[in-house]
């Protein structure tokens, strides 16, 4: 069979893509998780979706795995952070933010909807999307931490 390469260049991974990384199955990747051998994962779960997860893995964390380094594992959470959303601006999109972990602006809105996030107003349409403040969103993905 032959290799295929590819360059992501998404801060956050689904586990059905690490799976695809590493050859092996979703329980493997959420051991490495729980074991702390890939350091930076998160679950975006919302309080409306119940138990089904929404798992991130840090793509760099992916990468010191796979290539055996440990070059994200002793880094802090800001750090982290700043390398998903960059260091400026007080607020961020929501369409930005779906980017970045790699899921629908309608789960992101979900999550404002619930008050997991908080927004100023927005509007429909072209430059419409809803601006996540800076500090609720670091709040809610620090807490979603899996450890």
């Amino acid at each position: 069979m032959k290799s295929l390469w590819l360059k992501i260049n998404r801060p956050l991974l689904p586990v059905q893509t690490c799976m695809a990384a590493v050859d092996r199955g979703e329980d493997y990747v959420l051991s490495l998780i729980e074991e702390g051998k890939i350091s930076w994962a998160f679950d975006f779960r919302g309080p409306k979706t119940g138990r089904r997860s929404m798992v991130r893995v840090f793509t760099a964390s992916l990468s010191d795995h796979m290539n055996g380094t440990e070059l994200w594992k002793f880094k802090d959470f800001p750090c982290v952070f700043n390398e998903i959303f960059g260091s400026s601006g007080e607020t961020i999109a929501a369409t930005m933010v779906a980017a970045r972990w790699n899921c629908s602006a309608t789960h992101v809105m979900n999550l404002v909807a619930s008050r997991c996030l908080a927004a100023g107003t927005w509007r429909r349409g072209p430059n419409g999307s809803a601006r996540i403040t800076r500090r609720s969103l670091f709040d809610f993905v620090r807490i979603r931490r899996m450890l």
